[in-house]
This record gives C-alpha cells, sequence and structure tokens, in this order.
C-alpha cells in the first residue's frame, strides 16, 4: 500500500515560509480559517520543491506574529 496521496487527493493547507530557532519548529502561512486544522497526532504531508511527499506527525501549533508554528513529532533540528 502506497502511503503517499495521489495529487488529485492533497488539499494544500499550508505553505512552510521558513524556520524558528534551532528545535526544528517551523513558520507556516496557514490558508484554513483556523489553525484547528493542524490538531496534534494529526498526519500531514509536507512537499518538497521538487514534488516528493513526506509524512509528519503534527506535535503542536500556535499562533505567531501574522503566521503560525508548527512542531512535528521526530523533528528536533532545523536540518532534517
Amino acid at each position: 500500500m502506497n502511503s503517499t496521496p495521489a495529487k488529485h487527493d492533497v488539499v494544500l493547507i499550508a505553505r512552510i515560509i521558513g524556520v524558528h530557532g534551532i528545535k526544528g519548529n517551523c513558520r507556516i502561512r496557514s490558508y484554513a480559517e483556523s489553525l484547528t486544522v493542524f490538531q496534534p497526532d494529526s498526519i500531514v504531508f509536507v512537499a518538497t520543491s521538487t514534488g516528493q511527499q513526506k509524512p509528519y506527525e503534527i506535535s503542536w501549533v500556535k499562533p505567531h506574529a501574522r503566521a503560525a508554528l508548527v512542531s512535528f513529532k521526530g523533528v528536533d533540528t532545523r536540518v532534517q
């Protein structure tokens, strides 16, 4: 079974716009009306600029300035 969703099954909910700190947290620009779509323990797929997709489990999310911060389980450095 393929764990990567087909391209037509994907809904873009945010864009990673940067990093925050040294512990692997990301700054995101959410396209959703509310951050409640980013529930802890939910799986999201992060796509690279080449189109590859990798699943990540959300640890937490919180508003930050005009964006939001998200932490993914297992990501604890800026380089992953």
